[in-house]
């Protein structure tokens, strides 16, 4: 856009979304968005991932991926978007990394993998330099129908050489722990005959143990490690944080049980639910600091509990409920309601619970009003402060080479001001998209 009304300057934004297939096993990506401003998605976007969007990535990728083995290499750099973001917390760019996993064959129930990574992490006025992080297991998996019971055993080494460092600090770190899990479970299941049908209702408790020996892990910075979000899933995975840079101190068990309905005609699984907790026998000393500090000495978890529900063929229910049991207090309620009529018609209804100090209502409707035409609806509604975060209403028109979109919006900016905005999308299929806003 040359010489916008309102900052009298070239506005622009583009993204390129490449991906092509180069032989039988590699492939190649390119995603790259640049934008001229801070304030260009919030003056034209209709999204509001993309107005609260605090960075852009720019990146390419190739991978490989054999019968034995898997590989990408990336290289990764950001454009930030928020300014006021202090440039000791803006990502770092990765030049390059490369990654790989193999998928050996089974042998008498053992597997056996191997995976290792080295990513280059560079920033001109932080810590930077590359890691090499190196892994292999072995695991035996006894699986019966009536059970499974499954011990693994991990060995896993990470190197540092870094750049920028303080005086006195460790330019070359390293890490070599053992890691031991032992995975088990039973089956457990019964005919029922509920008003005039058949089911099956199951039973399956499971037992997660784990554990990592400490190792003090302070002279190892934090490149792209963060705290792994509290979920059913989180609870029987190896490490509590998300990458390399820290493995977390473990000595603990996770207990869940499951239940399930399922249609003994047709298969379907009509209702599923499912509790769990972690216990803890040790503190766990690790953190994402580079500071000693306190360790966490509480000897559970929050009690979690999920529900999904089949109410029909197109109507689905998910709960998920998160209890702080040493506190006594609601951590987490979601639920979500969706209705799918086919590919082009459906609608999400959602309520989000964080600690009783936020509460929101979710709604997303999008539905075909002709062979060629579909309206989109959403809002989003905050229960706290009683007012709409945010609403959208649009239509559209897709032909076999080209669309024209309508999007009418309200939303709440980073000033906490209500926008008002009108935006047209011209899309010639394959090609481009032409946007304008007022």
């Amino acid at each position: 856009m040359s010489d916008d009304k309102e900052t009298g300057e070239n506005r622009y934004g583009y993204k390129l979304d490449l991906r092509q297939r180069l032989a039988r096993s590699w492939n190649a990506s390119v995603n790259y968005a640049e934008v001229s401003d801070e304030n260009y998605f919030e003056d034209f976007s209709r999204s509001l991932l993309l107005t609260s969007a605090t960075y852009l990535r720019q990146e390419g990728r190739l991978n490989y991926s054999g019968r034995y083995l898997r590989a990408n290499a990336l290289y990764s750099q950001f454009q930030t978007i928020d300014e006021t973001i202090p440039e000791a917390n803006r990502p770092y760019k990765r030049e390059p990394a490369i990654t790989f996993s193999t998928n050996i064959p089974k042998l008498n129930s053992f597997k056996l993998d191997l995976y290792g990574s080295y990513t280059d992490f560079q920033r001109t006025d932080r810590i930077s330099g590359p890691r090499s992080d190196m892994g292999a297991s072995v695991a035996y998996n006894f699986r019966k129908m009536y059970g499974f019971i499954k011990p693994k055993a991990t060995f896993r080494y990470t190197s540092y050489d870094l750049t920028n460092v303080a005086m006195g600090q460790n330019a070359t770190p390293d890490r070599s722990l053992g890691i031991f899990s032992l995975d088990s479970g039973l089956y457990f299941e019964k005919s029922s005959f509920i008003k005039g049908r058949d089911f099956t209702t199951t039973l399956e408790p499971r037992l997660f143990y784990l554990y990592v020996p400490y190792k003090d892990q302070t002279d190892i910075p934090v490149f792209d490690t963060g705290q792994n979000t509290f979920s059913m899933g989180t609870m029987f995975r190896e490490n509590r944080f998300t990458g390399p840079d820290r493995i977390g101190d473990a000595n603990q068990l996770t207990a869940s049980l499951t239940s399930r309905l399922i249609s003994a005609d047709s298969g379907d699984e009509l209702l599923k639910g499912t509790l769990g907790q972690i216990y803890y026998f040790d503190d766990r000393q690790v953190s994402l600091s580079t500071n000693p500090a306190p360790a966490q000495t509480f000897s559970r978890s929050d009690f979690a509990a999920e529900l999904y529900t089949r109410l029909s063929k197109k109507f689905y229910m998910y709960n998920f409920f998160q209890y702080n049991t040493e506190k006594s207090e609601l951590g987490v309620f979601n639920t979500d309601l969706r209705y799918t009529k086919d590919a082009r018609r459906g609608i999400k209804l959602g309520y989000y619970n964080k600690n009783n100090s936020s509460q929101q209502l979710n709604a997303n409707v999008t539905w075909a009003l002709a062979p060629r035409w579909q309206l989109n609806a959403s809002a989003r509604y905050d229960l706290e402060v009683n007012d709409f975060l945010r609403g959208n209403l649009g239509i559209g028109y897709n032909a076999c080479c080209w669309g024209i979109r309508v999007d009418a919006q309200r939303r709440i900016d980073n000033n906490s001001e209500y926008v008002n905005a009108f935006l047209i999308q011209l899309e010639l299929n394959g090609l481009t998209k032409i946007r304008t806003g007022f």
